[in-house]
């Protein structure tokens, strides 16, 4: 796992701030969860059609 901090809060400058093993990524800006173009949590689910997971957030909060 790569966690990245600034000023003691997650934040990934040019890419996300989380990164798991499982291919788990979460973008986050100054402790909350946000990514201008593209979905803030994205996981590629380990199956034979590739599929995955998003979350779209904006400064902390989701969007449906």
């Amino acid at each position: 796992m790569i966690l990245r901090f600034k000023n003691g809060l997650l934040h990934g400058e040019g890419g996300p701030a989380a990164e798991y093993m499982d291919g788990h990524h979460e973008w986050w800006e100054n402790g909350k969860l946000h990514r201008d173009d593209g979905p803030a949590v994205y996981t590629i689910v380990e199956d034979e059609d590739g599929n995955k997971y998003e979350e779209w957030w904006k400064k902390g909060e989701q969007l449906l």
